[in-house]
């Protein structure tokens, strides 16, 4: 799905917090969308899947249905931290970092990736 759809859609059903869509506009979430590599997802091994979907992914732990793929975790996370950069800027740094983690040049920082969700209770 596109972005700034799923966003909404995760926004109304209260697993992100709304300052994404108070940070970012519809066109930049388009732009984003651009930057996402949704093929990198096959590179991970069985491990790593599972891992991401233990801890990362947002999800339902009832159920076990999971909101989102590693790339959408991997860009949100990017367009949190910069979020508070210069609009003129920031995107250039969301698409760096996007990249240098989804191609694993970087390893993601922990504690960093609940950013997207209003609370990590909630994974």
């Amino acid at each position: 799905p596109a972005q700034y759809h799923h966003v909404v859609k995760m926004v109304e059903l209260g697993k992100y917090d709304n300052h994404l869509l108070e940070d970012y506009t519809e066109e930049e979430f388009k732009q984003m969308d651009s930057f996402i590599v949704h093929d990198r997802d096959m590179t991970f091994s069985y491990a790593a899947v599972k891992q991401l979907e233990g801890k990362y992914l947002v999800q339902n732990r009832v159920t076990g249905e999971i909101y989102e793929s590693a790339q959408f975790l991997y860009i949100l996370v990017a367009a949190c931290l910069f979020s508070n950069y210069p609009r003129e800027t920031r995107l250039d740094y969301v698409k760096r970092f996007y990249d240098a983690v989804s191609t694993f040049k970087i390893s993601r920082p922990l504690s960093l990736i609940p950013l997207s969700e209003p609370t990590s209770a909630s994974r």
